[in-house]
């Protein structure tokens, strides 16, 4: 962590190597790909923050970033420029489900784009179907498609919208694109509502006692997304086993 904080390339080095595919002959193809707009430099900086990101858990990863977020501010803008291309390459491309580089992708954008003017800030209500969309996103990625999810989306809605406002609960996964589109419609929500929305995504999570670092991976992007606080986990809900744990053969595939 403080060899990569030192260095403003490893830095960026290891964003790029966060947003590539974990299977080495993707990521390889992809790294290819980018090295003209890497430059030599960037490019075996990022070769070698692959195998460092690799060696942590699954539930690490993300925190470790976000970690890292503010030490773009003093990055070149050039650089900046740079950064920004890849993530907005990336997300047209993250699969459905891969919450790590959904979140990442969006989050670099927000970072370093510029600000726009603010929206008059609306009711949680006036947001319920984008709301919802939230909820049930949050629920599948620990559930899947299907109707397993619906107590936890509940869960969320439950106490914070009437009834009439709940959305059906979809069978089908949530594509990114339409995640996109509700989190831009939560992202005006007033901040009294946000921390209700924040409280919620909470209670989704805990449903069943047990989490998955996609979920969590979606709620840390979401918070900063739309700029409301991260909620307090019950400490009695927790990772399922596999989450985790350091992926050592992966770490010596790479």
């Amino acid at each position: 962590m403080a060899q990569v904080e030192n260095s403003s390339i490893a830095v960026q080095a290891t964003f790029v190597a966060a947003m590539l595919a974990s299977e080495p002959a993707k990521w390889r193809t992809q790294l290819t790909r980018l090295a003209p707009l890497l430059g030599i430099e960037l490019f075996k900086a990022t070769q070698a923050q692959i195998a460092r990101l690799a060696q942590l858990a699954p539930a690490s990863r993300l925190p470790l970033l976000v970690d890292l977020l503010t030490l773009l501010d003093g990055v070149e803008p050039a650089d900046r420029k740079r950064l920004r291309a890849v993530a907005r390459a990336f997300a047209p491309t993250v699969a459905t489900g891969d919450m790590l580089r959904f979140s990442l992708t969006r989050v670099i954008e927000a970072r370093l784009s510029k600000a726009g003017e603010p929206s008059t800030p609306v009711p949680l209500p006036e947001r319920a179907a984008a709301v919802c969309e939230l909820y049930a996103a949050l629920a599948q990625c620990r559930f899947g498609a299907g109707k397993q999810g619906q107590n936890a989306y509940r869960a969320g809605v439950m106490g914070m919208l009437i009834p009439a406002k709940w959305a059906p609960y979809p069978e089908q996964l949530i594509a990114p694109a339409a995640l996109d589109v509700a989190l831009a419609a939560v992202a005006q929500i007033h901040p009294t509502g946000k921390r209700s929305l924040s409280e919620g995504m909470a209670r989704v999570i805990a449903v069943g006692g047990r989490m998955t670092v996609p979920q969590v991976d979606l709620l840390r992007g979401a918070c900063l997304i739309v700029d409301c606080s991260m909620p307090l986990i019950p400490i009695d809900v927790v990772f399922e086993e596999a989450d985790v744990m350091a992926p050592k053969s992966q770490a010596s595939a790479r």
